[in-house]
């Protein structure tokens, strides 16, 4: 069981606990499956107490059924009246919901009964042990006959095993879920919990909330937030343009439709920032979205036999199947099987009274995906839409389009008019003579409060496309808890690149090639450091937005040397350690050479000459300077060490004893700058200005006494930007300072 008490006072209300006024209320029932009365055991029913009073209090609770089904809650409350709403997932994320009002002055005790869709004795049910930090054994304890298992563990990997023991890699919060079901499709049925790893409090954080409807109509909503950490700002979207903080709002949507609503979360001591999204279908919203997924029923014995799981949105009540095969089903969640190996191309068409929507994918059964692909683009104009396809092979091909509203067409381009607003899984099938048949599909966003952009472009090493790397984009809005808006895309085989939902905004693109080149990772158009790339709005840069990679200023000669680093995530969130590039350059800033750091914050350079060496970590959006590195037969390892806080990547480095008197004023500069220092012993000081390139913009010599000391530079002439102060002094030593030229 599993209690979450939130209580939010004022000064008002911080009174005696005698004088606190209180709701007590119980909840009881039965969970069985509709057509047989058969019990469900260990089924989890959700209780939530809300108070009307100004103290604002409210409660959730889950609770389990026993072995015979039934359920009991109590609890209280504090306030003199309020409303206590039950609710139970009864068929494969559908919840049936009821709302009792309660007071202090009244009998709270409320009887509801739920009736779960399947006509066996086969429910999916889990629990699990902690092994070690990182390790949990899995304990199955689904109730049912000859079934097959299969296990999502919330990281991308996945087990057919009975009770599988699982190892995780990193902390956070993960979605665990078990799906069981029969070959003869007598039974399905699923479950999924949250697993959390590691500290929670500090650092880190999770965000995570749960909706819960709160009218009859379905326009009213709830949302109580269950996020982990040390927390206190939350932020929350709702998708139709209305934006709240607090922690447990209440919304009221004004029509229907689905939303996508956000939650933001924040700590006070910059250790977390974090967010969750969940979509809503709401007041029986007359869009559908359909969508589904699959896995193998077992990979082992055979592979032909596929689950298919419904995973739409929407008021529609009836389910349409085609398998590609020729066959079909009616089935919310059925069991095919194929009868040989190949791609098909399975379509999912969902209907109600109001609403209708398709979505089709290619699922492959025991085959490798074939060498040709196409993908489309498409304009929008109310809800009138171009939609224009690209096939990878130069043969005339036939285009098929599904809408996602249950209606098609043949040709290329094509325009088509949605009748309400909505989300649609647009599915583009193109073939041609020489045996190429692909499909590709996307969200479309019709009519929607936040407007969706489709960026895409092509990536180039000198006259020919990029064929092995990936591409990233960040939105380039200033941000010191670093929160951009990010995504990721690999490109094809000629270069290709496409993010078909981006929002309205300005944004960084960068292209990283994995093909062992000498290219760097380059952005938007053709520049290596986003200081100083071209921003795209989203919606007003005209598409392709095409990338020339930048080529490498020379290579590093063969040696003994080793460089290593470790970059420390002071308040990253985290998914964007891994996006980190770092640089390896020359004494002259020249860029030999680029890694990328892995999930622990690790990177490294090998087989290097002696000499010297500057690293310089490379993020969207966020500041960092060089870190000199010298490398010598005393000397054949360095290890760097990197602290990633706010928006910054900082580094202390070693044997520069001046390096933290050196500033420079002002900086930002428009005509002339002072450089401020101590100089620990009489004699030459040389200056430098680089260009984020390496190129050399100003070179200047002084002499200078013991102690206190200055040099003024001008910069009046300069083109506005960003540059890199290096000072050698007399022993030798370096140190760099960023200056920005206004």
């Amino acid at each position: 069981m599993k209690r979450l008490l939130f209580f939010l006072f004022s000064l008002s209300t911080l009174i005696s606990a005698a004088q606190v006024p209180e709701i007590y209320a119980t909840v009881s029932g039965s969970v069985t499956y509709a057509g047989t009365n058969l019990p469900v055991p260990g089924h989890i029913v959700q209780v939530s107490m809300y108070s009307n009073d100004s103290t604002g209090t409210a409660m959730l609770e889950e609770v389990y059924t026993d072995n015979n089904g039934q359920y009991f809650f109590t609890g209280s409350i504090i306030g003199t009246d309020g409303y206590i709403q039950v609710q139970s997932e009864i068929c494969n994320g559908q919840y049936q919901t009821e709302i009792f009002p309660m007071s202090i002055n009244a009998v709270n005790d409320f009887y509801l009964d739920f009736y779960v869709c399947g006509t066996t004795d086969c429910q999916a049910y889990f629990y699990w042990d902690q092994i070690s930090d990182f390790t949990f054994q899995f304990l199955n304890q689904s109730i049912g006959e000859d079934l097959s298992y299969y296990w999502s563990f919330g990281d991308g990997t996945y087990s057919s095993e009975f009770n599988p023991v699982k190892t995780y890699s990193n902390t956070g919060m993960y979605d665990v879920t078990l799906y069981i079901s029969r070959p003869d499709s007598s039974c399905f049925s699923s479950i999924t919990q949250y697993l959390f790893i590691g500290d929670t409090i500090v650092p880190g954080c999770q965000a995570w909330f749960e909706p819960i409807q709160t009218d009859p109509n379905g326009f009213t909503y709830s949302f109580i937030d269950k996020s982990m950490g040390n927390i206190d700002t939350w932020f929350w979207d709702f998708g139709d343009g209305n934006t709240t903080n607090g922690q447990f709002p209440v919304h009221t949507y004004i029509e229907p439709g689905i939303y996508q609503v956000c939650l933001t979360i924040s700590s006070p001591d910059s250790t977390c920032y974090d967010y969750f999204c969940q979509t809503l279908a709401v007041g029986g919203t007359n869009t559908c979205l359909a969508q589904f997924t699959w896995y193998p029923v077992d990979s082992v014995n055979n592979q032909f036999t596929t689950q298919f799981l419904d995973l739409s949105y929407g008021n529609f009540t009836d389910w349409s199947w085609s398998f590609g095969d020729g066959t079909g089903s009616n089935e919310q969640n059925p069991v095919h099987n194929f009868a040989s190996p190949g791609i098909y191309t399975v379509c999912l068409t969902v209907s109600g009274p109001d609403c209708q929507s398709s979505w089709c994918s290619e699922v492959y059964i025991d085959v490798i995906y074939p060498m040709c692909f196409n993908y489309f683009t498409y304009v929008n104009a109310g809800t009138s839409v171009e939609f224009t396809g690209y096939h990878s092979t130069d043969i005339p091909a036939t285009y098929q389009w599904e809408f996602g509203d249950g209606t098609t067409a043949l040709g290329n381009p094509v325009t088509h008019i949605y009748q309400t607003p909505g989300i649609y899984y647009v599915t583009l099938s193109t073939w041609d003579d020489n045996q190429c048949y692909a499909t590709s599909s996307m969200e479309v966003v019709i009519g929607d409060t936040i407007v969706f952009n489709q960026v895409y472009g092509q990536v180039y090493e000198g006259n020919w496309p990029l064929t092995s790397g990936f591409v990233m984009i960040f939105s380039s809005e200033a941000d010191t808890n670093y929160y951009p808006y990010f995504d990721m895309t690999p490109v094809d085989g000629t270069g290709v690149f496409a993010f078909p939902m981006v929002p309205n905004g300005n944004y960084n693109i960068l292209a990283i090639p994995t093909d062992g080149s000498t290219y760097l990772p380059t952005y938007y158009e053709s520049t290596l450091f986003w200081q100083e790339a071209t921003v795209i709005v989203a919606g007003q840069t005209q598409n392709p937005v095409n990338i020339q990679l930048v080529s490498a200023q020379g290579s590093a000669t063969p040696g003994n040397g080793f460089i290593s680093g470790q970059i420390n995530q002071g308040g990253l969130r985290d998914g964007f350690i891994d996006q980190i590039v770092v640089y390896l350059t020359d004494s002259d800033y020249h860029i030999l050479d680029f890694t990328q750091v892995n999930s622990n914050g690790e990177f490294s350079f090998s087989n290097l000459a002696y000499g010297t060496y500057y690293i310089k970590p490379e993020l969207s959006g966020v500041y960092s300077d060089y870190r000199l590195v010298n490398l010598s037969a005393a000397q054949t390892e360095v290890m760097v060490n990197l602290t990633f806080t706010g928006n910054y990547i900082l580094s202390k480095p070693e044997g520069m004893s001046v390096a933290a008197d050196v500033t420079i004023y002002p900086n930002p500069v428009t005509e002339s700058a002072r450089i401020i220092f101590n100089q620990t012993e009489s004699g030459i000081v040389s200056l430098s200005l680089l260009d984020l390139s390496g190129r050399n913009i100003l070179n200047q010599t002084e002499k200078i006494a013991y102690g206190a000391a200055q040099i003024d530079i001008p910069v009046k002439t300069i083109l506005p930007g960003v540059y890199i102060l290096k000072l050698r002094f007399v022993d030798g030593t370096e140190v760099s300072r960023k200056l920005i030229k206004n």
